[in-house]
């Protein structure tokens, strides 16, 4: 079954199918995927987070992250409109329900009278239609200017505009996309209370849309916009698709026991959450296999499209919290077995592991209850998440990952700096 989702055009009975943002190859052949855009804090590296860009006569442009947020530099040339553009490698996807939450902030919130431009938007823009909506924060003069805009068919419409409190130049905000049918608008004042100051009808087709952070100026001296964040929150939606019969289980979760064998042909698919193993356990979603090993241990395999073969790439070696290795395999407990996850909990008598593994996912999440574990591997990051500021272990995440296969773990390469445990 495909990963899709559906989107609205205009009203909430309008939908239309989503394309597929790209392939993963497993196992048992293709799984299209979709990549929503969820949200980001700016506290890790934005390469292969966003793409870069700029328009018009602009110099001394710059993006970084600084104290967790987004910075974004430019000034003018000449004195004409210029845009330094931060734009999303993920899209996001307009449903009713949806909510985008963000903040902006200004370096200045008031310019004086008839002040140069000095915005900070953010802009979600239709992939097919072309339609937009855009969120500004603008220095004026003795206060800044919240307004929200759409573009419809390259007609650009106010539908809310907002002079906020004097010396207020960093707002946070809330869209709350075909609620109820309508549209809501908030904005939160210093002193936090959330006023709603839109309600009503938004025109703009928006579907599969791409986000973008811009600094808009025209002023002749180097300024600094900023974001703290942007969130999109997707309502819980059941949604299916139109594939092929012979596709529709491909990057299933599935469990075998090996019976005491090496020979995969002669292993036995687990159906049941009360089978009676005669051998090790293994759970496999077409990307990622893992193996219970008695020693004990957990090997880690991901599946290596170009030799069509499972690979090796490391192993998870239980310890307790005042670092004592495992000495055996307790007990594995099946708590949830089906086509889309299935929930492992692996008791090692000094330690319990719980084990996540979804369909047609590159990663398998892994929780302990112990402080200390290790991992024995020949890649050097291999679907690892973790924060360790003492050994400045850095999250994973999409930035670090290697494209070539869409995060498939046999493709990550290894840092310049290894990892310490």
């Amino acid at each position: 079954m495909a990963h899709i989702s559906l989107s609205p055009a205009v009203a909430a009975f309008n939908f239309s199918p989503i394309e597929k943002s790209f392939d993963r190859i497993t196992k048992e052949g293709v799984v299209p995927q979709i990549d929503f855009l969820l949200g980001s804090q700016y506290n890790i590296p934005i390469g292969g987070e966003t793409s870069i860009s700029s328009i018009g006569s602009i110099t001394n442009d710059a993006v970084s992250i600084s104290g967790g947020k987004l910075e974004i530099d430019a000034e003018s040339t000449d004195g004409s409109q210029v845009e330094k553009i931060v734009s999303f490698t993920s899209f996001m996807y307009f449903y009713p329900g949806v909510r985008i939450v963000g903040q902006s902030e200004l370096e200045d919130w008031d310019l004086g009278p008839s002040p140069p431009v000095q915005i900070i938007r953010y802009e979600f823009e239709d992939l097919s239609t072309a339609d937009k909506l855009r969120v500004d924060l603008q220095a004026g003069d003795g206060f800044a200017i919240f307004s929200v805009k759409e573009t419809v068919d390259g007609v650009e419409t106010t539908l809310v505009t907002k002079n906020v409190t004097p010396d207020h130049q960093n707002i946070k905000w809330e869209i709350s996309y075909l609620e109820s049918g309508l549209t809501k608008i908030f904005y939160k004042e210093v002193t936090g209370e959330r006023v709603r100051i839109f309600e009503g009808t938004v025109n703009a087709k928006l579907g599969e849309a791409k986000v973008s952070a811009r600094h808009v100026s025209t002023e002749q001296a180097t300024k600094t916009v900023k974001s703290d964040f942007i969130w999109i929150y997707y309502p819980n939606l059941f949604v299916g698709s139109s594939v092929a019969l012979t596709d529709r289980l491909n990057g299933r979760v599935r469990i075998f026991d090996t019976n005491d064998t090496d020979v995969e042909s002669d292993w036995t698919e687990v159906y049941a959450t009360d089978h009676p193993f005669v051998g090790e356990r293994v759970v496999q979603n077409g990307l990622i296999r893992i193996r219970f090993k008695p020693t004990p241990k957990m090997e880690i395999y991901g599946w290596n499209v170009n030799d069509t073969a499972w690979e090796l790439t490391g192993s998870v070696i239980p310890k307790s919290t005042l670092g004592d290795v495992a000495t055996s395999l307790k007990d594995i407990i099946i708590e949830k077995f089906n086509d889309i996850h299935v929930k492992l909990i692996v008791k090692y008598g000094i330690a319990t592991h719980i084990v996540n593994v979804r369909r047609g996912q590159p990663v398998a999440r892994i929780v302990t209850d112990s402080k200390e574990f290790r991992i024995n591997t020949a890649k050097q990051r291999f679907v690892l998440s973790t924060d360790d500021q003492v050994n400045d272990i850095p999250n994973f995440n999409q930035s670090l990952s290697d494209n070539s296969n869409r995060e498939n773990p046999l493709n990550h390469s290894p840092q310049i700096n290894p990892y310490i445990f």
